[in-house]
């Protein structure tokens, strides 16, 4: 019953300041209940049970993950994409999940029956949320690429068979720069992990060399 309802609410409350190490409250929020869950059914059965609650977690954690974090990425906010802020909070979401999905998996193993513990694995979970990180940071790219695409267009149309001389730089390099430089820095400002920073820089070297060429 979470899922629909948090596929419905809002990301965050635009009433408050936005701040770049938040998350979508609605994970804190389902981690919140499985902790209760993972602790009342512990003290029930460490056994069978809390193996088959273990499937259920990662059930609805694939359902959170497609249906809630990914959706906001590429669905909810149409052709555009999420803005920026929103972007950051998927981000942000998305990595607070991995991290707590391992942390889960190792709470569980630590309490269920020995016989048990070898089905405790949340890893591909964890994995899905490390995915979802990556094509946000995916999406950061596309948003200079975007910025820079004036710029390509008008490299483009250079009449190039046609100059006779060659002078210091095209009238476009300096407008591709700040393009580049500009919207980077305001997206790298908010990356609060130095992994996606990096991540970010490489992508989008990455994809700048392969237009140009």
């Amino acid at each position: 019953t979470l899922i629909p309802k948090y596929r419905q609410q809002p990301l965050r409350n635009t009433e408050e300041d936005f701040s770049s190490q938040a998350v979508i409250p609605s994970s804190t929020e389902l981690f919140h209940f499985y902790r209760l869950t993972f602790g009342q059914c512990a003290k029930l059965s460490t056994g069978s049970r809390l193996a088959e609650l273990t499937s259920t977690f990662a059930k609805y954690l694939d359902l959170y993950g497609q249906q809630v974090l990914y959706y906001f990425l590429s669905e909810k906010s149409g052709i555009q994409g999420p803005s920026l802020e929103d972007a950051i909070l998927i981000l942000n979401t998305a990595d607070y999940c991995y991290v707590t999905c391992n942390q889960l998996e190792e709470k569980i193993r630590g309490r269920i029956d020995e016989e048990f513990k070898e089905k405790v694995d949340l890893q591909s979970q964890a994995d899905a949320f490390m995915g979802i990180a990556s094509a946000t940071v995916r999406f950061l790219v596309r948003k200079v690429e975007l910025a820079c695409e004036p710029t390509w267009r008008e490299m483009r149309n250079t009449p190039w068979s046609k100059l006779e001389s060659v002078g210091d730089q095209s009238s476009y390099v300096a407008e591709l720069l700040r393009n580049v430089k500009e919207t980077s820095a305001e997206i790298l400002k908010l990356l609060q992990k130095q992994q996606y920073s990096r991540a970010f820089c490489d992508n989008l070297v990455d994809s700048m060399a392969t237009t140009y060429i």
